[in-house]
């Protein structure tokens, strides 16, 4: 992944204000622990050699993402020559080329240098001599224009800094982006740097998600940017409040953060606010923001957090494009109408609403059909007792069809999984309950911090045409499809139609259903449910809509007690 950003410029010169303060720690990186004297330095020994050799010919720069000191030096120093830049992944699926830009620069670790890169520490000359580190040190005070201010001041670039003026970060701040996401990467340099803040860039691989609690632990993080699956997996692997160092969670938001990842967030570090930042532009500042409200409630909360709360305007960009919500061609959005987010000319393909008291409400994808979000189904598995994290993805089965198929965490991964898709069918329409349902260990993550699910073992999603009736209702209904096709042929997976059913025959099994289970069923019900499953599924539901929320409890036992042995 790469992207062509700016480090805005208040960034740059916040480094120059706190190079006067020798205390003040600046990057922690691989490449050990760098103050803002020596940042400053180096960014300006970078700034020079980058004009030198290239100012004249206004070139596009790219520069090896590393999880060190120097790569933080390389990015100020560059921007502050004023060029632009694009953040190079090493293992990244673009070719430098591809994205414009001409001369890529590296700041070489135990890997190496980048092939054809050009070697940053050649600008950075006596870096590691301890001698020539205090003439560094000296000359960064000595550069320093004079009136920025007295100690303990917050330099006046904080002002350029969204997360710094709304959240108040400050120099006890210690800042990590715990994401592959180059707006959170820029937004944490920004942050961290414009609040005289450390910055942690030596983050563990998250590819490891049972390493990130104990890191930001060990490392006393205060402030982490992360995407909604790294979020999941910290809260996942982190003890109950195992994190109290931490104050602010700045974590991902296009309408997947749900309400369960803030209760689970506020388990293992009870004073962290979660904030939902939806998409980053080039400055690392966000088009929405959502900060949980104090006194938030799991129960009380909707599905999913809002993308901006009612404090939050969509803004003009770092470009000056505005952002807003448009239906149609370019007609703006009425408040409660949905739209498509814009911003400038470029359209997001999300769409929303804004309600009366301004939150900014996702609602979907455009194209998508709403009814077939699986949104709804990874809630109704988070609600399941012992279950940590859920993802659900759409998969083809052996006739083309597409599939949903779901994966959890938590339970023992030997657990029959029959009884929690019953009690999904209770809860959700037949479309959004997943044919078949995993119990796994853990839920990769991709380097980039979202779910790698393509690495799990390749799952059989071709039906068990044997399986026999499982339940009391099961056996009914296998009872009665066998008595109308005539035929002893019939597992809980077959399709009545493929059977040999027909329209007729259809509409005498719903007939059949209302004198033996007392609910309507429709004969698109029918088409659209046409297994013995798909029709228990049905006809569940329907019975809990006629019973009383006492009754509850009792239908949920009797179909627990009903389970006679796994299916998957």
């Amino acid at each position: 992944m790469s992207t062509i950003f700016d480090v805005p410029t208040g960034a740059a010169a916040a480094v120059k204000w706190y190079a006067r303060y020798p205390d003040r720690v600046a990057v922690i990186g691989a490449d050990g622990t760098h103050g803002y004297r020596w940042l400053s330095w180096a960014a300006d020994q970078v700034a020079r050699a980058v004009t030198q050799r290239y100012g004249a010919r206004d070139e596009h720069l790219g520069i090896v993402r590393r999880p060190t000191a120097a790569f933080v030096a390389t990015v100020v120093g560059t921007m502050r020559a004023g060029m632009t830049c694009s953040v190079i992944e090493v293992d990244g699926p673009v070719d430098a080329r591809f994205l414009g830009v001409s001369t890529v620069l590296d700041v070489p670790t135990a890997g190496g240098l980048v092939g054809g890169a050009v070697d940053v520490t050649e600008f950075l000359t006596g870096m590691a001599d301890p001698a020539e580190q205090a003439k560094i040190e000296e000359a960064a005070v000595e550069d320093t224009a004079p009136g920025y201010g007295a100690p303990g001041l917050m330099a006046p670039a904080a002002h350029d800094d969204w997360a710094v003026i709304r959240f108040g970060l400050g120099r006890d701040d210690r800042i990590a982006a715990l994401s592959g996401l180059p707006g959170h990467l820029v937004s944490a340099v920004s942050s961290a740097i414009c609040a005289g803040a450390t910055l942690l860039v030596a983050v563990p691989d998250l590819t490891e998600p049972r390493r990130l609690a104990a890191w930001l632990r060990d490392n006393a993080v205060t402030v982490v940017f992360a995407t909604t699956p790294v979020l999941r997996a910290i809260t996942t692997y982190a003890a109950d409040g195992q994190l109290p160092a931490l104050r602010y969670a700045f974590v991902d938001n296009s309408g997947q953060l749900l309400a369960h990842d803030v209760e689970a967030l506020h388990q293992i570090s009870p004073s962290c606010r979660c904030v939902g930042i939806y998409r980053m532009d080039r400055v690392g500042r966000p088009l929405a923001v959502y900060p949980v409200p104090d006194g938030w409630q799991a129960q009380q909360a909707p599905l999913r957090l809002p993308l901006g709360g009612p404090a939050t305007d969509l803004a003009a960009t770092a470009t000056g494009d505005v952002t807003q919500l448009l239906r149609g061609a370019d007609r703006p959005a009425a408040v409660g109408e949905v739209g498509e987010v814009c911003r400038g000319s470029h359209r997001t393909g999300d769409l929303a609403r804004r309600w009366p008291d301004g939150t900014l409400e996702f609602v979907g994808l455009v194209g998508a059909d709403p009814d077939a979000d699986p949104i709804e189904t990874v809630a109704a598995l988070r609600d399941l007792p012992g279950v940590h994290d859920a993802a659900v993805v759409e998969r083809f089965g052996p006739a083309g069809e597409p599939v949903l198929v779901g994966y959890v965490t938590g339970p023992d991964p030997a657990l029959d999984t029959t009884a929690m898709r019953r009690s999904l069918s209770i809860q959700l329409p037949v479309s959004l309950v997943p044919r078949r349902l995993f119990v796994v260990d853990e839920l990769p993550l991709a380097a980039a911090g979202d779910y790698d699910l393509d690495t799990l073992p390749d799952l059989d999603l071709e039906p068990d045409y044997d399986v026999a009736p499982r339940t009391p209702m099961e056996r009914q209904l296998t009872g009665i499809l066998q008595e109308l096709l005539r035929t002893e042929r019939v597992g809980v997976l077959d399709s009545f139609f493929e059977l040999g059913g027909f329209s007729l025959l259809a509409t005498q099994l719903a007939t059949r259903i209302r004198e033996g289970f007392g609910v309507e069923l429709s004969l698109r019900d029918v088409f659209e449910a046409p297994t013995v499953e798909g029709l228990a599924q049905l006809i569940l539901g329907r019975q809990l809509e006629l019973s009383g929320a006492d009754d509850l409890e009792a239908l949920l036992d009797a179909i627990e007690r009903s389970d006679p042995g796994p299916v998957d």
